[in-house]
C-alpha cells in the first residue's frame, strides 16, 4: 500500500510543530478522548429519545420524523459503543492498542448513515415534518457534535476500519489549526529512543504507538531479510509522524502530481521508527496529563476563516476548515458529493476521513 501525495502537499513540520503533533496524537488516541466521544454519542441518543417522548405526549408519534424506529437505530449504535468501552474498562484499558473494532465500526456506521439522511433533508431531496418533530434542530446539532468530535480524533489516527483513514501528511489545514489548539507550557519533548525499533514501508507494526518515517536506503527484495533496509543515525525525517495500532500496515509513500497524467511519481525510500510505544494504561491508572486535555470539537473554538481565499469569485474550503459562507458545497474532485454548511461550521471529510476541497455552488 502506497499513499499518493502531491509534492506540494507534503509539508514537514518545524520542531515546535513536530512537538505539538506528538502531543496531539497522544491526546486524540487517549481513553479520555474516546470517553468524551461516547458522552457526545449518548447526548445524541438522549435528544432522539426526548424528541420521541415529546411527540408521543403531543399525539404526533405516527407523524414525527424521529419515530420509534429511528430511536431504536440510534440507540443500537450507542449500545455498540457502550460494548466497546466496557471491553476496554474491564481490563483497565490494557488492551487499548488492540481496540474492539467491530463494535466501533457498527457505532460509526449508524452515525454516518443518519448524517447522510440529514444531509439529504438539507438539500431538499428528503422532507422532514419539522412542526411535528420536537427538538429537530437539537437532534441535528447533537448528531453533528458527535460526528465532529469523532472526526477530530479519528482523522489523526490510522487504526483500521473504525478510524477510516488518518492524517496521511502534514497539510495546510493542520498548520492553520495548530495555533488554535491548546498545549501546555511544559509540553513533553518528542522522544529520541536509545534503542530503535523500525518497520519497513508496507510492513506491519508490532506495537501500537507513535511512529515517524525516516529516510532509508533504496533496497532490493533480499534486503528485507538481511536488514539492509534499516536506516542509520543521524535520522532524516521525511514525513510527519502517525499513530498506528498494533498490526496496522505502515504504508509506503509516493510523491505524484495527480493533475499530471505523465507524472509517474517518486517513491520515497523510508522506514518507520517507533518514537513512543502505547503503554500508558498498563498499570490501570490514567496519566495526570489527561486531566488537562482540551479539544476543538464541538466547542466554539473552531477556525473563523477558511484555508482558501476566493479566486475569480469562487469560494472554496478544505476539509476541516471553517466554512467561510453558508450554503451548499460541492466536492470538486467527486462531483456527486454535496454538503450544506453554515458559516463557521467545519467542512466535512469525504468518506469520514479523506481531505478534499469543497466549492460553494449555492450560497444561502
Amino acid at each position: 500500500m502506497s499513499e499518493i501525495v502531491a509534492p506540494g502537499d507534503l509539508m514537514l513540520p518545524s520542531e515546535l510543530e513536530r512537538q505539538k503533533i506528538f502531543y496531539t496524537l497522544k491526546k486524540v488516541s487517549s481513553i479520555t478522548a474516546w470517553r468524551r466521544n461516547y458522552a457526545l454519542y449518548k447526548a445524541w441518543a438522549d435528544v432522539t429519545k426526548a424528541s420521541l417522548q415529546e411527540a408521543t405526549r403531543q399525539g404526533w408519534a405516527l407523524v414525527t420524523s424521529l419515530p420509534a424506529s429511528e430511536l431504536a437505530f440510534v440507540q443500537g449504535g450507542l449500545d455498540e459503543f457502550r460494548k466497546a468501552m466496557a471491553k476496554l474498562e474491564k481490563n483497565n484499558f490494557k488492551d487499548f492498542g488492540d481496540p474492539p473494532f467491530f463494535e466501533l465500526i457498527a457505532a460509526r456506521k449508524r452515525l454516518t448513515i443518519q448524517l447522510s439522511v440529514q444531509r439529504r433533508v438539507d438539500e431538499g431531496e428528503n422532507g422532514v415534518n419539522e412542526p411535528h418533530t420536537p427538538l429537530w434542530q437539537a437532534y441535528c446539532d447533537a448528531m453533528h457534535s458527535a460526528y465532529d468530535e469523532w472526526a477530530e480524533c479519528s482523522m489523526h489516527l490510522y487504526q483500521r476500519d473504525y478510524f477510516p483513514g488518518g492524517l496521511w501528511y502534514y497539510n495546510r489545514w493542520l498548520r492553520n489549526d495548530l495555533p488554535l489548539m491548546h498545549f501546555p507550557d511544559d509540553m513533553e519533548a518528542v522522544p529520541d529512543p536509545a534503542v530503535n525499533t523500525f518497520v519497513r514501508a508496507n510492513g506491519f507494526v508490532p506495537f501500537a504507538g507513535i511512529w515517524e518515517p525516516v529516510a532509508a536506503p533504496a533496497t532490493r527484495f533480499i534486503d528485507r531479510f538481511t536488514g539492509a533496509w534499516r536506516p542509520q543515525a543521524p535520522f532524516k525525517v521525511v514525513a510527519p509522524m502517525k499513530y498506528f495500532d498494533r498490526g496496522a500496515q505502515a504504508h509506503a509513500m509516493t510523491l505524484q502530481d495527480n493533475s499530471d497524467s505523465d507524472d509517474k511519481g517518486e517513491k520515497l525510500h523510508l522506514a518507520w521508527r517507533l518514537l513512543w510505544r502505547e503503554d500508558r494504561y498498563t498499570d490501570g491508572t490514567m496519566p495526570a496529563e489527561e486531566a488537562h486535555y482540551r479539544f476543538l470539537e464541538p466547542e466554539r473554538s473552531r477556525p473563523t476563516t477558511s484555508g482558501g481565499e476566493p479566486v475569480d469569485g469562487v469560494i472554496w474550503a478544505w476539509s476541516g476548515a471553517a466554512a467561510p459562507a453558508s450554503g451548499t458545497w460541492l466536492c470538486d474532485t467527486q462531483g456527486k458529493y454535496r454538503e450544506v454548511r453554515k458559516k463557521g461550521q467545519r467542512m466535512g471529510f469525504l468518506q469520514g476521513a479523506r481531505v478534499v476541497r469543497w466549492v460553494l455552488i449555492r450560497p444561502d
